[in-house]
């Protein structure tokens, strides 16, 4: 797939560079999602999302204003930052706290 026209999220993660095609099944009602390796998924359709045209946004330019007026300066780029984001997402990758259908619930945010 074509990163600059469309990027292919499940659960909110960037699966784009392992999708080869993704075709939606009106029958089924789930996306036909067909992998480099050849395998072929189904997935619901809520769990899936196609974000099209996306635009890159540079972390120096955005900008957080609190309801009183407030800025506050992005940490993003700030190595302390990576580094605590990574690890909370490995954390909620092995958590085995699950919702009321039994899905992971912190991997889903």
């Amino acid at each position: 797939m074509d990163r600059k026209n469309q990027l292919i999220l499940h659960n909110g993660k960037d699966i784009t560079d392992d999708v080869k095609d993704c075709v939606y099944n009106q029958a089924t009602k789930k996306y036909d999602i067909t992998f480099k390796s050849g395998r072929i998924y189904n997935y619901n359709f809520s769990s899936i999302e196609l974000v099209k045209n996306p635009k890159l946004v540079d972390p120096e330019k955005v900008r957080i204003t609190t309801q009183a007026g407030n800025e506050i300066n992005s940490c993003i780029d700030e190595e302390n930052a990576k580094n605590c984001m990574s690890y909370l997402r490995e954390l909620a990758a092995v958590s085995e706290l699950k919702n009321d259908m039994g899905e992971a619930l912190l991997s889903k945010q």
